[in-house]
């Protein structure tokens, strides 16, 4: 379970970090930075950091996000399934959150453990990158189809 929820992690840091390139080509403030050699490398580590970047984190955010909203899916099925409501429906999505919150802390952030897995993830050959984007692909429609049906069909 750790090294899938790394792996998905490490696809979408890799993705948003090529978005990051692709944009990088059409900003017009380039041509700026290409004066500054040392603007567009402080620019570009700001975002590719992989300790405190805004790619880091976004990849963090989304994979946080999609859990939490499989969790709140399983819970839905399980309420319904039980036949109870409750009354107190904003505090468990809070305890819901907080629960996927220690769980991808631990699974992924305790001791930056995701940085040893992304060593090891940066060695795949392409093949194994795109198994593991189709992967993430696969994973984030699975959440987004569960939602779907939970919200539509329970």
């Amino acid at each position: 379970m750790e090294r899938f929820l790394n792996s998905i992690h490490y696809c979408i840091y890799y993705l948003d970090c090529q978005v990051w390139l692709s944009f990088q080509k059409w900003n017009p403030l380039n041509k700026f930075l290409k004066q500054n050699k040392e603007g567009l490398d402080t620019v570009d580590r700001y975002h590719n950091d992989k300790e405190i970047g805004v790619a880091i984190t976004t990849a963090g955010g989304v994979l946080l996000g999609l859990l939490a909203v499989l969790f709140e899916s399983a819970w839905f099925i399980v309420e319904s399934g039980l036949n109870v409501k409750s009354d107190y429906q904003e505090f468990i999505l809070i305890i819901i959150l907080v629960v996927t919150y220690l769980f991808v802390h631990l699974m992924v952030f305790h001791r930056n453990k995701y940085l040893s897995y992304f060593k090891e993830f940066e060695q795949w050959n392409k093949k194994e990158l795109r198994l593991n984007l189709l992967q993430l692909l696969t994973f984030f429609s699975f959440v987004i189809a569960f939602f779907i049906f939970v919200m539509f069909f329970n």
